[in-house]
């Protein structure tokens, strides 16, 4: 009983197990209320329902994988980084807490990328 116990509390723990839970959540729920909305809505309705369950499934693929790599730039800021490098990490001397600097260049580069875009 003590093995399963600590299974659990170490897959309870796990990132990987929650994104998989949370991603069966998200269709499952599309694909439950896919067929309920089928015969409640009216043919308008519900084509414009399935649009956005389209859109909805698509925004991962437009997402080309922006949301891993700013999450590394803010996880090497807040390791104490003193640039990001193309691959590497170069930490500050004597670096005893987060670049708060990096950090925010973090968070504004996207933006400013994103506002500039027509």
């Amino acid at each position: 009983m003590g093995r399963l116990k600590q299974v659990y509390s170490h897959l309870s723990q796990s990132a990987v197990v929650w994104s998989w839970i949370m991603n069966g959540l998200r269709l499952t729920a599309g694909n439950v209320v896919l067929p309920l909305l089928a015969t409640k809505f009216v043919k308008p309705d519900f084509d414009m329902y399935f649009v956005f369950l389209s859109l909805a499934a698509l925004a991962p693929i437009l997402d080309l994988r922006f949301a891993v790599s700013i999450g590394r730039a803010v996880s090497y800021a807040m390791g104490g980084a003193a640039e990001l490098k193309a691959q590497g990490f170069a930490p500050q001397e004597n670096a005893s807490g987060p670049n708060y600097v990096l950090l925010g260049n973090c968070y504004t580069l996207p933006a400013r990328s994103i506002a500039c875009c027509p």
